[in-house]
């Protein structure tokens, strides 16, 4: 009975960190973990000196202690596994209201958003805010994580950055806070990629801000691929970055494509990744078409390269052409 005591001992004392895992593949990790635990009570069967009397009363309440702390861990992990499904529901609902739910009608211009949430639902996120004087702000960012810690770090994003559009803040300032906004809200080890950019349609231009983010590609004339690089670095990690601004002209028939790493970095069962490359190749040769149909192109070719493997993150992906045509090629 000392070693039942043992054994149920070593059980509850490594239960804390069997429960600490936070996404619900770790939790059933944990119970094959717990599983293997349990399991040490076996190995004392083995007790050829004792009587088989006293063998069968070992025999007994080892079982019957076995029984109860597996029906009590067992309910703490179902627990926890609806906690998890409760907390997905949660953060989907978030996620959904915060992408925006029209997309702007901007003269001379074609723009078209596509978001594919992940089975965990990470935090991707994009937007639009127009300012008085016709300007275009627009973004493309990942929150680090999953759930609904990053659904509520992009909530606080959202009307941070609403609030310094409408105080007509350069992009440089708003980086800036919200850098700095980030770091004081943000747990260590979380952090922030972002694209920010403000569209000046009258002057077809777009000056820009990447911290840390996917280089966006532009395409000019159907065949230049231009990454958009100029920025800083991640946001929510240091105190009072500076960032440098870069600028980008439009010409008829440009096309600007926004990502995040959900579509470069997913892979297939071969653990290949889908790469940059070839989100690049599938953007130029459809450049021409309508951006819908480059976007179900980009999301087919996709399908078909993953097959069964289920995306690990979100997908989103952003697309602005200069100059609608009424037809395509």
């Amino acid at each position: 009975e000392d070693k039942i005591k043992d054994i149920i001992k070593e059980i509850l004392n490594k239960k804390d960190s069997i429960l600490k895992d936070l996404t619900s593949s770790d939790t059933v990790y944990s119970l094959n973990k717990f599983e293997s635990l349990v399991k040490g009570f076996e190995k004392y069967d083995r007790r050829s000196d004792e009587s088989e009397e006293i063998k069968k009363s070992f025999a007994n309440k080892r079982d019957s202690e076995r029984s109860e702390i597996t029906s009590y861990l067992l309910q703490i992990m179902k627990n926890k596994i609806t906690f998890f499904e409760n907390e997905l529901e949660i953060s989907k609902k978030i996620q959904t209201k915060l992408m925006p739910q029209n997309i702007p009608d901007i003269e001379g211009y074609d723009v078209y958003a596509s978001y594919s949430p992940s089975s965990q639902v990470g935090g991707d996120y994009y937007d639009f805010y127009r300012t008085n004087d016709g300007d275009i702000f627009f973004l493309i960012s990942d929150v680090s994580g999953k759930g609904l810690p990053s659904s509520l770090t992009v909530a606080g994003m959202k009307a941070y950055i609403k609030a310094q559009v409408e105080e007509n803040k350069p992009v440089v300032k708003i980086i800036q806070k919200l850098n700095n906004y980030l770091n004081e809200i943000l747990i260590p080890e979380k952090f922030v990629t972002m694209f920010i950019g403000v569209l000046k349609p009258d002057k077809n231009l777009i000056t820009y801000i990447n911290a840390g983010h996917n280089p966006p590609i532009i395409i000019k004339n159907g065949n230049e691929i231009i990454e958009l690089n100029d920025g800083g670095t991640i946001l929510g990690m240091f105190e009072d970055l500076s960032f440098d601004v870069g600028k980008i002209q439009f010409s008829d028939g440009d096309i600007l494509a926004l990502y995040t790493d959900g579509i470069t970095e997913a892979f297939n069962k071969d653990e290949e990744e889908f790469s940059l490359t070839r989100f690049q190749n599938i953007i130029q040769t459809k450049c021409s078409k309508p951006l819908e149909e480059i976007s179900a192109s980009l999301f087919k070719e996709l399908g078909v390269f993953c097959g069964d493997i289920i995306p690990h993150d979100d997908i989103t992906l952003l697309l602005i052409r200069k100059n609608l045509l009424n037809e395509y090629k």
